[in-house]
């Protein structure tokens, strides 16, 4: 299944340079935007290049507009996510960099920290798990700011970020590896905004492992009836009702309950953890 992790957000490459438009890019705009790729597009590594060229081109002309920031660190997520694993490790590393000039142009705002702390996690799982757990004390202090810097930023990332932090790494020596606090940061992501699919499918996913399987069922049949407000929202919602059989499968198949106390492959899950 493609990750669906999120956050998946880029428009067609229409607009030329020298009159590059920035709010064409900004996928937080209602659904009634005329420009719109196809899923195709969403997944195209060479469309999403060329968005980061424009966007670098314009940030050098004014290193200070915060949307040109925020859409070159989304962007940047999706080339990492879109990419073949050779090429991870670099692009995660450069997205690492862009989050990181984004808090030296804003330190007062939340999208670098949400970055940094992104990055940092995916640029340990591209150069191997141990660096993630190295690593997890930055992921930690970055997330957390921008999470009381505005609890409802870009959807509640931050807050599901979190929670599925807590759920997957160890709670010896980073202080994580806490499965009723990856409930609550997930359930609050919830409820700061319904209207996002993925804390669902990462709630179910506690829900299971606490044996609550009925709640997680319940849980992941709300997906197809939530009402998405934003074009971003309503594309990850077509992706997640598409992969949700897979999805319910995983989550319910007897493999995925035999690593329920593997501390390796899934850290949180150690029997300290439990209820």
């Amino acid at each position: 299944m493609k990750k669906i992790i999120v956050f998946l957000f880029i428009f067609i490459v229409t607009t030329p340079l020298y009159s590059f438009n920035y709010k064409e890019y900004d996928l937080t705009l209602p659904v009634t935007v005329k420009i719109k790729p196809t899923l195709n597009d969403l997944e195209n590594p060479a469309y999403i290049k060329n968005v980061i060229k424009q966007l670098n081109l314009e940030i050098k002309k004014n290193p200070y507009n915060y949307k040109l920031h925020q859409l070159r660190n989304m962007y940047s997520y999706l080339l990492w996510d879109s990419s073949p694993e050779p090429t991870k490790e670099i692009i995660s590393r450069v997205g690492l960099e862009y989050a990181l000039d984004t808090i030296r142009h804003f330190p007062n705002r939340p999208d670098g920290y949400l970055w940094k702390g992104i990055f940092l996690g995916i640029y340990g799982l591209s150069v191997g798990v141990l660096n993630v757990v190295g690593s997890a004390p930055q992921m930690k202090r970055a997330l957390l700011k921008s999470y009381k810097m505005d609890k409802k930023y870009f959807y509640s990332h931050a807050a599901f970020v979190l929670g599925r932090m807590y759920f997957k790494l160890p709670s010896f020596p980073i202080s994580f590896g806490d499965v009723n606090k990856a409930e609550k940061y997930i359930r609050e992501a919830l409820s700061l905004n319904d209207h996002y699919v993925l804390p669902y499918v990462f709630l179910a996913e506690v829900l299971v492992y606490k044996e609550k399987k009925k709640e997680a069922m319940d849980t992941l049949n709300k997906i197809p009836k939530v009402k998405s407000e934003t074009w971003y929202q309503k594309v990850i919602k077509v992706w997640t009702v598409r992969e949700l059989d897979s999805i319910k499968r995983h989550l319910f198949s007897p493999d995925w309950n035999r690593y329920k106390y593997d501390f390796m492959t899934d850290p949180a899950r150690h029997p300290q953890n439990q209820e």
